[in-house]
């Protein structure tokens, strides 16, 4: 697998497409670095099942962000600029860098969203990402539009595929009408002997979590999506997401992922969060929900396009742990809710991707008597 695909043929053609769009970056840039309703908190996990043989759909792990302390010095905000490196592409658009001095994949990844951000692109891709809007939508057909108009149209690395797991049907080409093929396989993560279950995508270093629903109402331009005043949509099912988010973390690390934080995208039908865990330093990181779509108008937000662009590249853009964040000391403190050594360890070495699909079974649950397993994740 290649994060850096090919050197583009014209490095000054790249310069000249994306200067199109220096403002409309630079803007989305400087509001993900200083926006107090587009950023990231840190997550303590409080109390977990995470050592006991859990397929998805069962695990739980209430949570307390550090922004719901009392204490207000624990109450520290992370701005994107923290873990990505927004200051070197603002270096670039100012032209204090070149495209030599940025290497070919961030050179590959700046002319991919050059290209997304083409107004004819991007109206296309607005319009048939709108088009379910207020529609019932099957789960599958969700994740192949997601995963064909945005992750494939942003990413640098083209290694994607999509669940095969509880889905009646299943699509091997886009069902926009564009025809792109589809790769449908195991996406599987974990180990059976602990959490485990699918994703709905995998691609590179990156894990995607679609949501075939919406939020009430239309979004407008008061529209707040921060923690304290609206957690949005996507707080359903969150023990979940988090579960999931702390086992790819964990996987990409034991194979060898050499920045720590891995992450785990969700993305429904009008809002998007970002996931993070390092499971060297216990740093566990959310983002706040932000529009997919701009207010009153049914076209993609740029901003959280351009926030989508920085996660599902993170390989080239992310910095890793910040020092600052591990001094500051709000971990999640995940190894500490195992007491079992053995299942720790599985933790540190034994996970994996593919072979560990969530089955039907009975089984002694967390709380003692008998749960059930079931195929859908």
């Amino acid at each position: 697998m290649s994060e850096v695909a090919q050197k583009p043929d014209d490095y000054q053609n790249v310069f000249k497409s994306f200067k199109t769009h220096k403002s409309t970056v630079c803007n989305a840039l400087d509001y993900l670095n200083s926006s107090e309703t587009a950023n990231f908190c840190f997550v303590k996990i409080e109390d977990c099942n995470a050592e006991y043989s859990c397929g998805f759909t069962e695990c739980w792990c209430p949570t307390k962000r550090n922004l719901e302390e009392e204490d207000h010095e624990k109450r520290k905000l992370v701005y994107y600029g923290e873990v990505f490196e927004i200051e070197l592409l603002k270096s670039f658009l100012e032209g204090k860098e070149t495209l030599d001095s940025l290497g070919y994949g961030r050179i590959k990844a700046l002319e991919k969203l050059s290209d997304f951000l083409c107004d004819s692109n991007l109206q296309e891709t607005s319009k048939i990402l709108a088009k379910p809007l207020g529609k019932d939508l099957k789960e599958a057909k969700w994740a192949s539009l997601v995963a064909t108009h945005i992750f494939s149209k942003l990413a640098v690395t083209s290694d994607m595929t999509i669940s095969d797991m509880g889905y009646q049907i299943r699509y091997d080409q886009c069902p926009c009408g564009c025809l792109a093929p589809l790769r449908v396989g195991d996406t599987s993560i974990g180990n059976e002997n602990v959490w485990h279950g699918s994703v709905d995508i995998l691609m590179g270093h990156v894990a995607g979590i679609t949501r075939a629903e919406e939020s009430v109402g239309e979004n407008t331009e008061e529209d707040d999506s921060s923690f304290e005043t609206n957690p949005g949509n996507l707080e359903f099912g969150r023990d979940q997401l988090i579960a999931k988010c702390v086992v790819f973390s964990c996987v990409q690390n034991i194979q060898g992922y050499k920045l720590g934080l891995a992450p785990t995208i969700v993305i429904s039908k009008d809002r998007v969060k970002v996931y993070m865990y390092d499971p060297k330093s216990d740093m566990l990181y959310e983002s706040t929900e932000l529009p997919l779509f701009s207010p009153y108008v049914k076209k993609l937000n740029t901003i959280t396009i351009v926030a989508l662009w920085l996660a599902v590249n993170y390989a080239i853009f992310g910095t890793g742990v910040q020092p600052a964040h591990q001094e500051f000391g709000y971990t999640a403190d995940f190894k500490d809710r195992i007491n079992n050594m053995e299942k720790n360890e599985i933790y540190k070495t034994e996970l994996q991707i593919g072979g560990c699909k969530q089955v039907r079974r009975l089984k002694p649950n967390h709380r003692g008597g008998f749960g059930t397993s079931f195929i859908k994740n």
